[in-house]
This record gives C-alpha cells, sequence and structure tokens, in this order.
C-alpha cells in the first residue's frame, strides 16, 4: 500500500513525458522521469528506432521546479560561453547550434540543459545556471 501511495506521489510531481525526434533518425522519441531504485530520479529516453533500455540522460535527487521540454533550434551560448563558472575552468563549448527536436530539462528560473545525441549517447550541456 505505501509503495502504491509512493509511486502515485512520484507519479504526480514529474514532469510530464516529452516526445520529440531526439536522434535525428525521423521517428517520435519520448523523454520521461522516472523512479530509480536508489531513490532517485532519472530523465531517460525511450528511442523509438531501438528496443533496448532506455538511454539515461541525467539523474536527480528531487523533482522540485523540475521542468522537461524541448529547446527552440538555433544558436546558443553554453553557460560557460556566457562568462558563467569559474574563470580558469575549462570551456569545451561557448555556443552550441541546435536543429530540429532538443531536449532540455532543468529547474525552473533557475537552469536550463540540452541533451545532444551524439550517435551512442546523449551529451548534456548547461545553456544557463
Amino acid at each position: 500500500m505505501i509503495g502504491t501511495l509512493t509511486f502515485a506521489a512520484v507519479v504526480a510531481m514529474s514532469p510530464a513525458p516529452v516526445r520529440g525526434d531526439f536522434d535525428g533518425d525521423g521517428k517520435i522519441d519520448t523523454a520521461e522521469v522516472t523512479q530509480s531504485g536508489r531513490g532517485q530520479y532519472e530523465l531517460i529516453v525511450h528511442l523509438a528506432r531501438d528496443e533496448r533500455a532506455p538511454v539515461t540522460v541525467a539523474t536527480f535527487n528531487e523533482l522540485a521546479s523540475l521542468h522537461v521540454t524541448t529547446q527552440r533550434p538555433g544558436r546558443h551560448k553554453t553557460w560557460c560561453g556566457k562568462g558563467g563558472g569559474p574563470k580558469d575552468a575549462p570551456c569545451p563549448r561557448r555556443e552550441v547550434t541546435l536543429s530540429g527536436d532538443t531536449l532540455a530539462f532543468g529547474t525552473k528560473e533557475a537552469s536550463l540543459m540540452v541533451a545532444i545525441w551524439n550517435g551512442e549517447s546523449f551529451d548534456v550541456i548547461g545553456l544557463s545556471d
């Protein structure tokens, strides 16, 4: 009974699933937040072209204000490209060019990350913090 109530609470707090062609193969994929077996939450993507296990994009300790959406296409400066973070930290990507459907997630009014498919997994890049 308690397990059922906990699951219902997680479902109620979780962002709605997001659909889009996140790996660029022309088929619609689904991203959703699920509870992991370790008491954490995972943003996973079910790739339409692949029947194997879903791909984990990110792991979270809590769901408070978490949102999952898509990011509009175009050129976007990254967080470090905007001068964020320590001055002496490396900044491997000062900007990203997005096309098509790009999975995005973060906390409302605080952070925005994009997940870019690299052919095998998702590279998570911060656009704001």
